[in-house]
């Protein structure tokens, strides 16, 4: 059968469809020569994208069977796209044989397959409904018929939140949405990460990712902050998610403290090579490899838990006092210590910085964080002393 005698009713051809371009990348057939070309255009930048919608897939399916395991037996798939190997009912009902899934997509091409992706009605349906209106789409006459909200549900929105993007915002407000300081870190992200694709596909520079990823993630997370939410469901919620920011920001100060001395000996070590003079108290220093290895280890550890405190912190600031919390000169400090221990990552894997300029950066760093912590214990009066 031809493109054009399979085409469902109200199916846009004429441009590529999120659902489509995953269907292909999978090695489907439900996809048309528009969305073909788009693919084969974005796979010219990523060449990985076909393991990605895979490792993807297999996410999917992992997640879906442990939830079934602990024994939930309803499932929302939000975005469950068009069907392919390993459906979300077909994994659940191996674990659960009487669990019920709801599928919901808005891709009208998605409900006219849903003939081939649900065999028994009983255990899986699918709507068509857009997540941009919930109201809509949890009131829907077979989401309520299948799912029973008094017990517990699994919801699954694998790899869809990010198509709810800027533009959506833009069209709702009629203007790109730049109001505030949240909207502005939001499309500050989006840029960055659409002008890291380019110099990706016109430099061939993967190694700026070091630095694009941390910070596209920092940014979309405030932008995500622009709405307070509800206060802490209890008391000892509140304090082990603040005893884990804190535990976290305290192994990354450790990693931090291990980088810079390290640093320091690498290039007392270095000094005693080329002198060819040792000095009594350094003259068992390990090797300048070893030392080049705990820097770059304890650097990368330590930017994984300052980088994880951070986000826990702004987290907790954030439910603790709205969006209040980014008015803080606390936060702005710690934010922009992170910033200062990106720089020395991305400047380590990139520009190869070592001996005295990684020293200096390292102990720099180190200096900033202890100012941080300083200013959140409350010893900010005696620095003004």
């Amino acid at each position: 059968m031809s493109e054009a005698g399979r085409v469902p009713d109200g199916v846009d051809v004429t441009r590529p469809s999120p659902a489509r371009l995953y269907d292909y990348y999978l090695g489907g057939e439900n996809n048309f020569e528009v969305d073909r070309i788009a693919a084969e255009k974005m796979r010219e930048i990523m060449p990985e994208l076909s393991d990605m919608a895979w490792s993807n897939r297999g996410f999917h399916q992992r997640a879906a069977e442990f939830i079934a395991s602990q024994g939930i037996g309803q499932f929302i798939d939000i975005g469950c796209g068009l069907p392919a190997t390993g459906n979300t009912h077909e994994v659940v009902l191996k674990v659960a044989p009487d669990a019920r899934v709801v599928y919901v997509d808005h891709d009208p091409m998605v409900a006219a397959m849903a003939a081939g992706l649900i065999a028994d009605p009983e255990s899986a349906r699918l709507i068509e409904a857009d997540l941009r209106e919930p109201d809509a789409l949890l009131s829907h006459p077979v989401l309520t018929e299948m799912i029973d909200f008094s017990q517990p549900v699994g919801l699954l929105m694998t790899a869809v939140l990010h198509f709810v993007a800027i533009v959506e915002l833009a069209t709702a407000v009629g203007h790109l949405p730049v109001d505030n300081f949240f909207e502005c870190a939001t499309v500050c992200a989006f840029l960055i990460a659409v002008l890291f694709l380019f110099v990706y596909w016109r430099y061939d520079f993967p190694g700026l990712s070091v630095c694009i990823f941390p910070l596209v993630f920092v940014l979309t997370q405030i932008g995500a902050m622009e709405t307070p939410m509800l206060t802490w469901p209890s008391t000892n919620v509140r304090n082990a998610w603040l005893l884990l920011h804190v535990m976290l920001v305290l192994l990354g100060y450790a990693a931090l403290l291990l980088t810079a001395t390290a640093s320091v000996f690498y290039l007392i070590q270095e000094r005693q090579i080329k002198s060819k003079k040792s000095i009594n108290v350094f003259k068992r220093l390990p090797p300048l490899g070893t030392l080049d290895n705990l820097i770059s280890n304890s650097m990368a550890f330590g930017f994984v838990f300052i980088t994880l405190g951070v986000v826990a912190g702004s987290a907790w600031a954030f439910i603790e006092s709205g969006t209040a919390w980014i008015r803080d000169p606390r936060i702005a400090l710690s934010f922009i210590t992170w910033g200062f221990y990106l720089m020395m990552v991305f400047l380590r894997a990139s520009a190869g910085w070592r001996g005295r300029k990684a020293a200096l950066m390292a102990v720099g760093v180190l200096c900033c964080s202890a100012l941080t912590w300083a200013a959140h214990v409350g010893l900010r009066s005696m620095l003004t002393k």
